[in-house]
């Protein structure tokens, strides 16, 4: 039974496609993260950088980007699993 036209739960194949999207966005956070551990372990340099000239280092931005990569990342799997929640 639903509750005002949402379903109180997914059908299996929409659980089954989310689980596969869910997956596969955590492999590109996985990545875009340890992409980021890597730079810092092995080319820490490379992050002491001013690139823009601007008075902040590349690691600062790096950092920032993982973090940006996680919340849109986020932002997709949410949007995705909520369009079809009132079908």
């Amino acid at each position: 039974m639903d509750t005002a036209g949402i379903p109180l739960c997914a059908s299996s194949s929409d659980r089954d496609e989310h689980t596969g999207l869910g997956i596969t966005l955590t492999v590109i956070q996985v990545a875009v993260f340890f992409t980021f551990i890597s730079l810092c372990t092995f080319h820490p340099a490379l992050l002491e950088k001013d690139v823009f000239d601007i008075g902040i280092p590349l690691s600062f931005l790096s950092g920032l980007a993982v973090i940006a990569c996680g919340i849109v990342l986020t932002a997709v799997y949410v949007g995705v699993a909520n369009s079809g929640a009132g079908e």
